[in-house]
């Protein structure tokens, strides 16, 4: 991925992949790249699964907070893209870029639900 844009529009197929239902809104035009993660129905669950999908496409490890700290698809694909603009670093990565940042939850809206 080279462009925001780019990366705008791959998040925005796999959030239609993991949430079947936000296809017919895609489709219609809605504007999906502004939207909240929560308004658009997801959840922890899908959340870690899109972190790890990203972590593949882009080769390096994604924060499993990415998402709740950066929570639109543009403010994503802006946070993902900053560091290699700048000529890398941890920056959206996660502590140290490891990925393994915080794990208690905090900023995960589903977080304690069981």
């Amino acid at each position: 991925m080279t462009t925001t844009a780019e990366l705008e529009s791959w998040l925005t197929q796999a959030l239609c992949r993991l949430l079947p239902e936000l296809e017919a809104r895609a489709v219609a035009g809605e504007p999906l790249q502004e939207l909240r993660f929560k308004e658009l129905g997801l959840g922890s669950v899908q959340a870690l699964e899109l972190t790890q999908a990203l972590s593949r496409l882009l080769g390096r490890p994604v924060s499993a907070t990415l998402l709740w700290e950066q929570p639109t698809v543009g403010a994503v694909a802006a946070a993902l893209l900053a560091p290699e603009r700048a000529g890398g670093g941890a920056g959206a990565g996660g502590a140290g870029g490891s990925g393994a940042g915080n794990t208690n939850g905090a900023g995960d809206p589903d977080a304690g639900a069981t």
